[in-house]
């Protein structure tokens, strides 16, 4: 569970993070399809592919923040 302040609270936040490098995918959900980009993503790791999911409730929140932790 990601803290409010670290994660909605900042517009958006990393809800899966890849293994072993940078993803092959980034998956950004943005309300609803939060729920199909996590099947999605447990359906791409089954076939070995690195998924990362993002959950960005608010975009103008997210564009507020920091360079560093909106390339992060």
């Amino acid at each position: 569970k990601v803290p409010y302040a670290e994660g909605v609270g900042r517009g958006g936040y990393i809800a899966v993070k890849e293994e072993g490098g940078k993803p092959d995918y980034t998956l950004i959900a943005t309300g609803s399809e939060f729920a199909l980009a996590m099947e999605t993503a447990k359906e791409l790791k089954a076939k070995g592919k690195r998924v990362r999911v993002v959950s960005m409730p608010c975009t103008e929140i997210f564009d507020a923040q920091p360079e560093e932790y909106r390339k992060s």
